[in-house]
């Protein structure tokens, strides 16, 4: 599981770690990345804490730290989760022994604020047996999304704006006509995150564009599956209303952005055009 995570209140992290332990193989198969920024100060501390409360309840506990210069890395999830991403290739070749396109490995990326539920991996670990060795590595797996964790605190228009957006996610899940993407907290295999390079850092929307990324580098074969387990997480919260309704409204832009990855296929889809064989 690698978990990016930055200036998020320790509290925060405990109970998102709690839930994974819930897992009832987590002392056994569940490596958890903590993934800071090298730019928060009190990271180091919180690597501390949380290694000394979870240690006896993961298999390993591993924390990287993106650093803040780097070339093209925009700040945000995405840079983050590419760094955390090599690091823990590295780390489990070297402490572990497992290559990078491994069959056996299955990455979980998800939101620090995030509550799991208990069967979710083990849910996983059925689609991933059953999808058969042919589909398996051109799958990823998502669960709705809901954003009640802090649904009765919310603005009335905050509250519709929750219910509504989980509702879509829900009917987007359940039609299998559609051709969903992977959204926030999701699932993929190492071997297919390998094949395609990781993430990319220069992106916002992390989600969106790595599976744009791995629909591009594998001709349209991949799929999201879903997994009808909730993830409940919250909706941004401030002191006053008007407040909680602005940071509500910044983080909708913020999602908006993700209509640039509808640029990034079809440019790529027209780079792929000029590479076929001429008629001549």
């Amino acid at each position: 599981v690698i978990l990016p995570t930055y200036r998020t209140p320790i509290e925060v992290l405990q109970d998102t770690l709690r839930s994974l332990a819930e897992f009832r193989s987590a002392q056994r198969k569940l490596i958890l990345c903590l993934a800071f920024e090298e730019r928060e100060e009190e990271a180091q501390e919180k690597e501390k804490r949380l290694k000394h409360i979870f240690h006896k309840q993961f298999a390993d506990i591993i924390a990287t730290y993106h650093p803040s210069n780097l070339p093209k890395h925009l700040p945000g999830k995405s840079s983050n989760e590419s760094w955390a991403f090599q690091q823990l290739r590295k780390e489990l070749h070297e402490a572990r022994g497992f290559q990078a396109s491994d069959p056996r490995v299955v990455i979980t990326v998800m939101d620090d604020d995030s509550t799991m539920h208990p069967k979710y991996f083990e849910a996983l670990t059925y689609h991933f047996m059953t999808a058969g060795s042919n589909h398996r590595y051109l799958q990823t797996w998502q669960a709705p999304i809901c954003h009640f964790k802090n649904f009765l605190r919310q603005p009335v228009l905050v509250r519709i704006s929750s219910l509504f957006s989980t509702l879509s996610e829900l009917a987007c899940l359940a039609n299998p006509l559609d051709c969903h993407v992977t959204y926030s907290t999701y699932s993929i295999s190492l071997a297919l995150a390998s094949a395609v390079g990781g993430w990319d850092p220069d992106h916002l929307a992390e989600d969106w564009h790595m599976f744009a990324k791995c629909a591009v580098k594998t001709e349209g074969r991949v799929r999201c599956v879903p997994i009808f387990l909730p993830v409940l997480n919250y909706t941004p919260e401030e002191d006053g209303y008007w407040e909680t309704l602005c940071s509500r409204w910044t983080q909708a832009k913020r999602h908006a952005l993700g209509v640039s990855e509808v640029v990034y296929v079809l440019s790529a889809s027209f780079l792929a055009f000029l590479e076929l064989p001429s008629w001549r």
